[in-house]
């Protein structure tokens, strides 16, 4: 299992490349949106949904504007959780809005990116995650997987097999090194959470396929 797995030789060059590749604009927009998020979301909530949706590529996935007023909805209403899973019930209400051609979405990579932005130890999902650890939503390859449960069920289980594997890399000292590289590259991420450290890395790093 990954929870007691050493991370591979192979690693830690990949991760200290992208460290090195990692540049202030990459982390800059995060940094603003977390600030919102902390200091109470009381400022301006048009200019948080812009600047998130640019960052996060809301206004480019065809979303309708039930989805996207309804997924604000949630961001701004939403508090972290100490449970184990704070994605079902967001993964399920998404899903029950159509998208312009009628069909109904597991929105993994935007529910990871609602919950993230409110807890930095929660990792983020995309496209370039999934090609690093080789793991995401389940693919419907049978009947059996068109099932929205089984599939939002199988993201949950792996994005908490990312997360274990982001804590087992913190007990190396080599990357331990990087990430506190990376904070003092730039202080603005001082008190960010490893774990978001290891999501910028990873970006940076896919879809490069190291031994995990």
């Amino acid at each position: 299992m990954a929870t007691t797995e050493t991370p591979s030789f192979n690693l830690v060059p990949v991760l200290d490349e992208a460290a090195k590749q990692l540049i202030k604009s990459d982390v800059s927009p995060y940094v603003r949106l977390r600030q919102f998020v902390l200091g109470g979301m009381s400022g301006d909530a048009e200019r948080f949904k812009k600047l998130f949706s640019n960052y996060y590529g809301l206004r480019y996935a065809g979303l309708t504007p039930q989805f996207k007023e309804t997924y604000f909805r949630i961001l701004f209403s939403h508090r972290p959780h100490t449970e184990d899973d704070p994605y079902t019930p967001i993964l399920r209400r998404l899903y029950d809005i159509q998208t312009f051609r009628g069909t109904r979405i597991v929105a993994a990579s935007f529910v990871s990116k609602l919950v993230a932005i409110h807890d930095d130890a929660r990792p983020l999902y995309d496209s370039r995650v999934e090609a690093f650890f080789g793991i995401g939503v389940p693919a419907i390859k049978s009947p059996a997987i068109k099932s929205p449960e089984f599939r939002i069920a199988g993201f949950v289980q792996n994005l908490c097999v990312i997360r274990s594997r982001y804590e087992v890399w913190q007990k190396s000292p080599k990357i331990v090194e990087i990430i506190e590289m990376v904070r003092h590259k730039m202080p603005q991420l001082a008190d960010t959470h490893p774990n978001r450290i290891c999501d910028f890395l990873v970006c940076h790093a896919a879809p490069k396929k190291v031994e995990q």
